[in-house]
């Protein structure tokens, strides 16, 4: 009776052995519970993670893929302004042959005009002077016929004859100049050289009419020439601004295209970083057993997003296994009663038997997770 009156006080008062075995049991549940307690934290910091980044990967299939469609987009109708260039260039120098080829024509037809209506004034100061030598020699054969009749009396046969060779002379020039034999058509050529006169004057005038509309049509097309010469080049700088404003999108849009790839890239390393991270804090709470009411779920593949998911859902339910089996205890007690076990098991290992002193849980749980 008073050996057990003497062990129920070194309970009391922790001098029993069953005493120390239960603060080193407290102590160790306590550090276990702080473990837990990390644990918990890092497992709700590593499921906003995984959200944030499921999330993300939801979103960048279809941001990569209306950036591809809006760069095919500006990439045709780029293609398209090119031609639309290549077409207004071909324009503008069809239009521009055109017009040399109507300067040219233009400058041909009136450089004929111009040598026909000299030849027609050739021709009538030819006539016109022939037409007055013959008036003036006429004249002269009247007059001087006048003088022969006067003097008729006084005139020996002699110079009858002579004057009358004369005459006979200057009709015979008169007849191979105007083509006719008979002195009558003489003067009605003569006469009708007035008719012919106004009709060289009529065509004078035409001509010179003709001239004047052909100047003014030439400088009609030489307008509708600069205004269609600049209405293509306004044309052509207008395609040139809206190609490299196309030209410039583009560039926008790969540049965009590329800061979502490599946005992909860190979002890809950082869900392997946590899938790393979870598989280690799996691997630290391997030795401890899911709680009974847990379902065991089909082998998933390591490479599955669902793998990293299930891992750290099974870790969670240890941990808040872990922390009702720990839960009311004091850090403290449990801390104490494991370095005195820790104390108490190193007094009774042999010398032979080295230990290694390794760095505290704070220090390498901060190494871990940092």
């Amino acid at each position: 009776m008073s050996k057990e009156t003497e062990e129920i006080q070194k309970t009391d008062i922790g001098e029993s052995p069953d005493a120390q075995t239960l603060r080193v049991l407290e102590n160790r549940l306590d550090k276990i519970n702080l473990k837990c307690n990390e644990a918990t934290r890092i497992t709700t910091t590593y499921q906003q993670i995984i959200e944030c980044l499921r999330e993300e990967q939801l979103k960048w299939p279809n941001m990569l893929k209306d950036l591809e469609e809006a760069i095919k987009a500006q990439r045709d109708e780029l293609r398209e302004l090119k031609a639309m260039n290549n077409d207004a260039q071909i324009a503008r120098d069809t239009a521009k042959s055109e017009l040399a080829r109507l300067e040219q024509s233009v400058y041909e037809s009136k450089r004929e005009r111009e040598a026909a209506l000299a030849e027609y004034k050739r021709q009538a100061e030819e006539k016109k002077e022939h037409a007055e030598k013959v008036e003036k020699r006429l004249q002269r054969g009247s007059l001087q016929q006048d003088d022969l009749s006067d003097q008729k009396p006084v005139l020996s046969g002699e110079e009858q004859e002579r004057k009358i060779t004369t005459y006979e002379g200057a009709m015979m020039k008169i007849k191979d100049a105007t083509g006719v034999s008979d002195i009558r058509e003489v003067v009605q050529r003569f006469l009708s050289q007035g008719d012919t006169q106004k009709h060289l004057e009529q065509l004078k005038n035409d001509n010179e009419n003709m001239l004047v509309r052909l100047k003014e049509e030439k400088e009609k097309l030489q307008r509708e020439f600069e205004d269609m010469k600049y209405s293509d080049e306004a044309k052509l700088s207008s395609g040139q601004r809206m190609l490299e404003e196309f030209q410039q999108r583009l560039l926008d849009e790969e540049k965009k295209l590329e800061d979502s790839r490599f946005r992909q890239e860190r979002a890809s390393k950082t869900l392997i970083n946590v899938k790393a991270g979870v598989e280690h804090l799996a691997d630290k709470l391997q030795h401890l057993k899911a709680p009974k009411g847990h379902v065991p779920q089909a082998q998933l593949s390591p490479t599955s997003d669902e793998y990293v998911l299930d891992l750290l859902g099974q870790c969670e339910q240890k941990l808040l296994k872990l922390m009702d089996d720990l839960g009311g205890k004091d850090i403290e007690d449990i801390l104490k009663e494991d370095s005195e076990f820790r104390v108490t098991m190193e007094s009774k290992i042999p010398q032979y038997n080295t230990r290694i002193q390794l760095p505290k849980s704070k220090d390498l749980s901060g190494a871990n997770y940092e």
